[in-house]
């Protein structure tokens, strides 16, 4: 019974030294990857989601924004904080570094929520039969960015992207 409870100790003060904001040395980095399936009522390509998303920002995407379309590579964006949803800053600056035909990436800029110099990569595919989306971010370790991942506050607000879209086609 005691070596028992010695190992059920041991095992709970190395969990404790695992988790994020405890005095143990924090990770180099943090990244996500996160799908959702689409519910589309109308064929569409990944390349036919991309364009019609990246022309209508505003209109799709969770935050409110300067950008009502998607700028260029180099473009720079201010991502508004979502009311009631505690999350990130109130203003989270972003720039275009990558352009496909099947979707973008964001660099986060200082000031952003998630720490600068994350990337933030949103695409549109198929599995299968099924119409999906993915976003995956990656990048330097922030506190911030571990709240929102392990809270599941970042899949949350990335599922409300892929609702738009779901509900716009």
């Amino acid at each position: 019974m005691r070596l028992a409870r010695r190992a059920v100790l041991a095992l709970v003060a190395a969990l404790a030294m695992s988790v994020p904001g405890s005095a143990a040395a924090q990770p180099s980095g943090l990244s996500y990857n996160f799908g959702y399936s689409l519910r589309l009522e109308t064929a569409r390509t990944p390349e036919s989601l991309t364009t019609a998303v990246t022309a209508e920002l505003a209109r799709f995407f969770p935050f409110k924004s300067n950008c009502p379309v998607l700028p260029s590579v180099g473009g720079k964006c201010d991502l508004y904080a979502i009311p009631n949803v505690a999350m990130w800053g109130a203003v989270n600056p972003v720039q275009v570094t990558e352009r496909t035909a099947t979707g973008w990436t964001f660099r986060t800029l200082p000031g952003h929520g998630e720490g600068s110099d994350r990337t933030i990569t949103f695409s549109f595919d198929w599995l299968g039969s099924t119409p999906t989306m993915q976003v995956r971010g990656e990048g330097p370790y922030s506190q911030e960015v571990a709240n929102a991942v392990f809270s599941g506050t970042a899949f949350q607000v990335w599922q409300r992207l892929a609702d738009n879209v779901s509900a716009a086609f």
